[in-house]
């Protein structure tokens, strides 16, 4: 009986973990098919399940930027930065975002944020071009 009743608790706490994790792969595989509209609405609801869900916002962030639907992006990426001010994921959708928004003085500080915290990160180069980008728009390239 007490067999049971362990096997009854750890399916309960493995079945809720693996169904959210199958959720978070479904969005993730829908951003990677180019299903970003759909993507959305899966992270958005994950977000309401689980607020605090910092894979969630990152992929409701690269739809979002790759839908050139770049305030949603900001206004989301401004709540995870809320929730997780150094996730260099929510960092970078924040940063990018301020970038395609004209926004060049928070976004090069964004982008230099990124630069410390993930110098050899995945996004580097083009963090490192929109900075040079930023710098020939306010002219300061010497």
């Amino acid at each position: 009986m007490n067999g049971r009743i362990a096997l009854a608790l750890v399916l309960a706490m493995v079945v809720p973990i693996a169904t959210v994790q199958g959720q978070q792969a479904d969005a993730l595989q829908m951003f990677r098919d180019g299903q970003y509209n759909q993507a959305v609405q899966t992270t958005l609801r994950e977000i309401q399940e689980m607020p605090r869900n910092m894979d969630a916002y990152t992929v409701l962030g690269w739809s979002l930027l790759e839908l050139r639907r770049f305030e949603e992006a900001l206004d989301h990426g401004t709540r995870a930065l809320a929730i997780s001010p150094f996730d260099p994921r929510i960092i970078h959708i924040v940063g990018t975002a301020q970038f395609n928004l004209g926004r060049d003085l928070e976004a090069l500080r964004l982008f230099e944020q990124y630069a410390q915290i993930l110098p050899n990160g995945s996004q580097i180069g083009p963090v490192y071009q929109m900075m040079g980008e930023i710098f020939i728009r306010m002219g300061e390239f010497h």
